[in-house]
């Protein structure tokens, strides 16, 4: 009436997706059921990632096909829930930083049926499950022979790998080289700088960890150090530490010039070290020797040089090492996978995989900084990634204990936001 423009903003976030979780354990043999719990997970941002993604390839994707000449996502995020898994981690649950939930696999089972002998493997129960609007409704069946062992998490994830979880990488960026400078033997990340040592020359090259674009940014500072044969290197209490595949030793190298400070000797250790990672008190160093037979191949070295530990292997080359805080694990460039590394506990138990964005070949060096994975091998480019694909977990108040005396149902709900049926 008044012609007067009023604008009204609309804030109403739409209602979260919420999961809610009951777990069921039987005795096998009379039926009783003997425990039930129930709890409510969280779902991680790498779900709300995923249907940002989904939602702008929309507009330019129709059935897989581009349409008009608009170019735009060349890939999706894998699909989050692609696997449900029960895993020993017990950390506590943290929704705004969670990637990834890196626990031993007790149990898993994916949407589709399965009646195998799997020791790990359970199966959706179609019978009982349902989706409809406004629920999505899975029920999972675990037989007397699969899942059994000790439980606190159970989570979603988009990993789809049989008996273990290979994390994907969900963000990369790929640093490029020019005259072999990038082909490094060995990389070391602190918070403000990269150090790389190139193949080509056996120099140390220093760049500003913010601007570094690979072998067009100018380095810092360069140089040489005072000895051969360095496949591997790590920065640790304001020093650059440093491993020889010719004489076993590990050598405190000052960062700005290269001058060797300190010689460290692992008592009875092995004659040729290629990787080194240190975890706050003690180093951990590798031996890439290829054997048939079980032999020590990664090493916890004191400070004096005492061997605290050494894991076993067989038919691996552990080619680096590094330190991952937040979890207290390893990430092992070992050649198990060509297309991930190995994370491994203090114990050397298998936990799970992260994929790689290149093939894990020879002379693979690897470092870990706060959540970003940097990487390179004998090609002429270096690999920054994160990885995640964490899509909902659940900890449960305390752990369970599943045996061959039991069968388990696990009932997942999703409850999903309210929509406007006039368009559906």
């Amino acid at each position: 009436m008044t012609g007067e423009r009023i604008e009204i903003p609309y804030t109403k976030a739409p209602a979260p997706v919420r999961g809610l979780v009951k777990l069921e354990l039987f005795d096998d043999l009379t039926g009783k059921k003997i425990e039930e719990i129930k709890s409510e997970n969280f779902i991680s941002k790498y779900v709300h990632l995923y249907w940002e993604q989904l939602m702008r390839r929309s507009f330019i994707y129709h059935l897989n096909s581009q349409q008009g000449n608009l170019s735009g996502f060349s890939s999706l995020l894998d699909f989050p829930f692609n696997t449900f898994w029960l895993l020993d981690y017990n950390k506590p649950e943290d929704p705004e930083n969670e990637r990834i939930a890196p626990g031993k696999v007790v149990g898993y089972a994916t949407r589709y049926t399965y009646s195998g002998s799997d020791t790990k493997r359970g199966s959706i129960n179609l019978a009982e499950s349902f989706a409809n609007a406004e629920q999505i409704h899975y029920v999972f069946d675990f037989p007397t022979h699969a899942a059994n062992g000790t439980f606190q998490s159970l989570i979603w994830s988009s990993a789809v790998e049989d008996s273990y979880i290979m994390w994907p990488y969900v963000r990369y960026t790929t640093f490029s080289g020019s005259g072999f400078i990038m082909r490094s033997s060995g990389i070391a990340i602190t918070d403000t700088e990269v150090f790389i040592r190139s193949e080509e020359d056996d120099k140390v090259r220093v760049y500003d960890k913010n601007t570094f674009k690979g072998a067009s940014s100018q380095p810092k500072r360069e140089f040489y150090l005072q000895y051969s044969n360095v496949l591997a290197m790590c920065y640790a209490m304001g020093y650059l530490w440093t491993v020889s595949y010719q004489d076993g030793k590990i050598r405190k190298v000052d960062p700005q010039n290269g001058t060797t400070l300190e010689t460290i000797t692992p008592n009875g250790g092995p004659s040729s070290l290629s990787g080194i990672t240190f975890d706050g008190v003690d180093f951990w160093v590798t031996d890439s020797t290829y054997s048939s037979t079980p032999q020590a191949l990664v090493f916890r070295v004191g400070l004096d040089g005492t061997i605290k530990q050494a894991w076993q292997d067989t038919y691996r080359r552990y080619w680096d090492i590094a330190y991952i805080p937040e979890y207290d694990l390893f990430m092992l460039a070992d050649g198990a996978s060509n297309s991930g590394m190995t994370i491994r506990n203090r114990n050397g138990e298998f936990i799970c995989m992260f994929r790689t964005t290149f093939l894990i070949g020879y002379y693979h060096a690897v470092d870990y900084k706060n959540g970003e994975v940097w990487h390179t091998n004998l090609n002429n480019d270096i690999t920054k990634q994160i990885n995640g694909g964490l899509a909902a977990r659940t900890l449960l108040p305390s752990a369970v204990t599943k045996t061959n005396m039991n069968t388990m149902k696990v009932t997942y709900d999703f409850i999903l936001p309210p929509y406007n049926p006039l368009y559906v």
